[in-house]
């Protein structure tokens, strides 16, 4: 079951523990809710019998809670938001929206299109939701790592050295194919490595040092600037867009607030990563 409305800045509970919910809910309920495959899981017939009937309550709980909200003079932005940017990037910078307006609550969610957000943040191209889109940047990737790989035994001094290390997989990427054959190296098996199905996994395997991620500038802007990762080599390559896309709504004034912060913030985030991504490329 999905939650119908995930806070990041809120959401204490990890995978480990929603999986170990679930588990108890099916013995509990002595029935499976979840079909395991082979690259993730899908609801079964009961599962989908009780996330009908759970998920309206669950948005009937939010719709409340907003209301009394508003009548304290607090707006509530619904922004649905993609799930590495929403981490790393917009939900750790919510505080300083915060202060310039602190009469607006923004709900950040990992869900994708529906009919309650008033503004969805994409990557890529979407035909359905809004037209009033913005674009926010485009993705710059290259290979990046914790600075304690660079203190192995196994060196990382030219790119064909990556043949030697643990390259990290997004499920869905092929950056690691289209960086090789940019830089122009040949013979590695680009998919031979770590794939993780979540951001969260892809992240931590970098972090703890096992292996090789391959990063956007802005996405990871801040591991750069605050060392803990360090980008490998000179090559770049240009990836796809993030958009804010902005749906009509009675909070039209806020929105407009959160939509001028935000490519104000984004702006800013560009022009620092000139100014330093420089001093932190290992080559």
């Amino acid at each position: 079951m999905r939650a119908s409305r995930k806070q990041l800045l809120n959401w204490p509970v990890t995978p480990v523990a929603i999986t170990r919910h679930i588990k108890w809910l099916e013995v509990e309920f002595g029935v499976g809710l979840f079909e395991r495959l082979h690259r993730g899981v899908r609801l079964t017939d009961a599962g989908c019998e009780l996330r009908d009937e759970l998920v309206p309550a669950f948005e009937a709980m939010v719709r409340g809670v907003e209301n009394v909200r508003e009548l304290s003079g607090t707006s509530t932005l619904r922004i649905g938001c993609e799930t590495a940017f929403a981490k790393r990037w917009l939900a750790p910078r919510l505080a300083a929206f915060h202060s310039l307006y602190p009469d607006v609550h923004v709900d950040l969610t990992l869900q994708d299109e529906n009919d309650e957000l008033d503004g969805l943040i994409f990557y890529g191209f979407r035909q359905k939701f809004g037209r009033d889109r913005h674009l926010l940047f485009r993705e710059t990737v290259f290979p990046m790592c914790v600075p304690a790989l660079l203190e192995g035994d196994t060196p990382l001094a030219v790119p064909g050295d990556l043949a030697r290390h643990n390259l990290l997989h997004d499920d869905s990427d092929d950056w690691w194919q289209r960086w090789f054959e940019a830089a122009g190296v040949s013979g590695v098996k680009a998919r031979g490595s770590e794939t993780f199905f979540s951001h969260d996994r892809l992240y931590e395997a970098a972090n703890e040092g096992r292996g090789v991620l391959m990063g956007d500038a802005m996405v990871y802007g801040d591991d750069l600037v605050e060392g803990r990762f360090v980008r490998l080599f000179e090559e770049t390559l240009e990836g796809n867009q993030f958009i804010f896309a902005l749906r009509s709504s009675r909070r039209r004034r806020e929105l407009d607030d959160f939509l001028a912060w935000i490519l104000d913030a984004c702006k800013a985030h560009k022009a620092r990563m000139k100014e330093v991504i420089d001093l932190h490329t290992v080559s």
